[in-house]
């Protein structure tokens, strides 16, 4: 996945936000994990 720099601090800032105990984004693949995940989790409950 091709992100922005803008759209990756956007991005992890509402993660950080979403992830109370999440202290520490190692790099740009657990960003895109978690990205991933979270767009699944999201489809899965909405469809």
């Amino acid at each position: 996945m091709g992100w922005s720099k803008d759209e990756v601090y956007i991005l992890y800032k509402i993660i950080y936000a979403l992830d109370e105990d999440l202290k520490l984004i190692n790099s740009i693949y657990d960003l895109e994990h978690i990205i991933y995940y979270k767009n699944n989790f999201h489809n899965n409950i909405l469809c």
